[in-house]
């Protein structure tokens, strides 16, 4: 078979596929479809419901925190990274 090598045959076995000119990689694997488990995103919503005060520097954020994924949410020092920001922002009062 004219074309072909055992870099073909290499490429083909490990699970690409030639396509005209070009190898692709054949997708076996099933997809990854993200979710931060539900709990998670459960607990959070409800932290966000129950807060009295939900501006982003609000000292009340901080008793939620109780795992990484809440740190994340919640930290008061993720304000920090929008504040140089903050004028483009629309405020919403609640």
């Amino acid at each position: 078979m004219a074309g072909f090598n055992i870099y073909n045959m290499t490429l083909i076995e490990n699970g690409y596929k030639k396509e005209g000119l070009i190898y692709k990689k054949v997708n076996t694997e099933p997809a990854l479809n993200y979710n931060e488990e539900d709990e998670k995103e459960n607990y959070l919503r409800e932290v966000i419901q129950q807060v009295k005060d939900p501006s982003v520097e609000s000292l009340e954020w901080k008793q939620y925190i109780h795992d990484w994924s809440s740190r994340y949410h919640l930290s008061p020092q993720r304000v920090d990274l929008l504040r140089p920001w903050s004028n483009l922002f629309l405020i919403k009062k609640f």
